[in-house]
């Protein structure tokens, strides 16, 4: 199990990581999906969908150090990281 964001989550969870995160890059945008699932991007633009990879937390927590990501991050919103290292938290869930 992995402690984010004030959240529990199983190792073998399933999280969407851009393939510059995947390749070692800085995770820069946190998405917690309102469904529960994670994201994990870099902050670049124009990535493209088919190239997003999927791997499991634990696999992630091995290749990163979650602990430098936000403490507290609610399903709905998103954290991406300023340009002075602060996290910033958007408000991104959909109005039903």
């Amino acid at each position: 199990m992995t402690d984010l964001f004030g959240y529990t989550f199983p190792d073998n969870l399933a999280c969407a990581v851009c393939e510059h995160v995947f390749a070692g890059d800085r995770i820069s945008v946190v998405c917690h999906d309102q469904d529960g699932g994670l994201q994990f991007l870099c902050g670049a633009s124009g990535h493209q969908p088919e190239n997003a990879k999927i791997v499991g937390l634990g696999q992630l927590a091995e290749w990163h150090d979650l602990k430098v990501l936000p403490a507290l991050l609610h399903p709905g919103f998103t954290a991406e990281l300023s340009d002075a290292g602060e996290w910033e938290i958007l408000d991104t869930r959909e109005e039903s």
